[in-house]
């Protein structure tokens, strides 16, 4: 019998809107018996004294310490699964980070069998693989794929909220963030709002982990409305990070400061303060994945074309891990052409745009909304460069780039 059948299980609803999975309790009321306290600190004390017992029945003091240590370190490894299922799950992500696409492809299938085949369906062992699973097709950009897996993963974590709340919020995250890459801000920011409401039970409780990531909801929630031109409302909520949500954890606290500089410099950057932007992002030494997007957006205001062009090349090598058609390395192919024109490298700034032409043509759901930022981008740089007659011409191909790829994104949703 597996262990998740002793659980049981809450009641849970479709949100008509999102079509997602959400747990049916009062929020004013709900009480997460995980993070009581209490709990551990009985389990605690129980095993301190089996461990005095022992010591004074065998008068091996030693030995029994070291045999309680061994059994409580095999029974926490065997207990999380890194033998068996997260092995599995992690698997297909490490072989195409290796460049071996094929036997990813092929490891995938067999995770996704094993999953289902191993575990009950409201397991939550079969959730974390789907989760991991969802995030290895974000990764590969297969959209619709991963949003398919994770709605499923919510379906069974929502049921079991109260015992995996932070495992139901990190999947409800990685599915906006799925979103805000997709450029689909609308339903990234209704998954944000959802999850920021369905958490606040449970962040009074000050657990490390819910406080992490309800920081961490925040944080994509502020690039959702700098993304929408809602730069007050961004403001509002970068000046609500709050670093002692994870007061236990000093690490965890600079990670929440990093976001928060992270969040303020994309803020500046989006309202045309660069030099702001810089100053924030130099503030970033734990995570610097943080302040690379924010940075590159500062110098390409600043017209630092040379430094711009270095950081966007460092950050695109970096990126060796995400599909050659990833969003987030087209956001950089964007940006690169945006640095070439504004050096006045037409040739190279064209062979860059060809480029990313043929990697989003296979996106049908991405084409509109990505040309239709980029061609924005790329006009603004070659007005700045007075070269009005180009920036009309390559927005006359923009918007049929964006016309062809609205009608096939139509086909596809019909």
């Amino acid at each position: 019998m597996n262990s998740s059948e002793h659980i049981q299980a809450m009641p849970a609803r479709r949100h008509a809107d999102l079509d997602v999975a959400v747990p049916e309790i009062e929020i004013s009321k709900s009480t997460p018996r995980l993070l009581r306290l209490r709990e551990g600190m009985v389990s605690f004390w129980i095993l301190v004294a089996i461990g005095v017992g022992g010591a004074l029945y065998f008068q091996r003091p030693l030995l029994v310490v070291v045999a309680i240590f061994l059994w409580a370190n095999f029974y926490g490894v065997s207990r999380s699964g890194v033998f068996t299922w997260l092995r599995v799950a992690r698997k297909p992500a490490k072989l195409y980070s290796q460049g071996q696409t094929d036997e990813a492809e092929a490891s995938f299938e067999r995770a996704l069998k094993y999953a289902e085949t191993r575990y009950r369906e409201g397991d939550h062992r079969r959730a974390l693989i789907l989760v991991m699973l969802a995030d290895y097709s974000a990764q590969t950009a297969r959209a619709q794929r991963a949003e398919s897996l994770y709605q499923e993963a919510l379906r069974i974590l929502c049921r079991v909220i109260e015992h995996r709340p932070y495992e139901y919020f990190l999947c409800l995250n990685n599915y906006a963030v799925l979103m805000i890459n997709w450029k689909n801000y609308d339903k990234a920011h209704a998954l944000l709002e959802l999850a920021s409401e369905i958490i606040k039970p449970y962040r009074k409780f000050q657990h490390a982990q819910i406080g992490l990531v309800s920081q961490l909801l925040r944080f994509n929630l502020v690039s959702v409305l700098i993304f929408n031109k809602q730069y007050e409302a961004a403001e509002q909520l970068v000046g609500e990070f709050d670093p002692t949500a994870v007061a236990s954890l000093s690490r965890q606290r600079k990670l929440i400061r990093e976001m928060a500089a992270s969040a303020q410099a994309r803020l500046w950057c989006a309202r045309g303060q660069y030099e702001r932007g810089l100053q924030d992002c130099a503030t970033i030494s734990r995570i610097p994945q943080l302040a690379s997007h924010p940075r590159c957006q500062a110098l390409l205001g600043l017209q630092r074309w040379h430094e711009a062009e270095s950081a966007i090349s460092a950050n695109l090598s970096s990126l060796n891990n995400l599909a050659a058609t990833h969003p987030v390395r087209l956001d950089y192919y964007v940006f690169m052409v945006d640095c070439l024109l504004g050096r006045g490298d037409w040739q190279q700034a064209q062979t860059w745009r060809e480029q990313a032409l043929e990697a989003v043509t296979a996106h049908g759901l991405l084409a509109h909304r990505f040309w239709t930022e980029a061609q924005a981008c790329w006009r603004s740089a070659l007005e700045r460069g007075g070269n009005h007659d180009a920036a009309a011409a390559w927005g006359l191909t923009g918007m049929a780039s964006a016309q062809e790829s609205q009608s096939a994104e139509t086909a596809i949703r019909e």
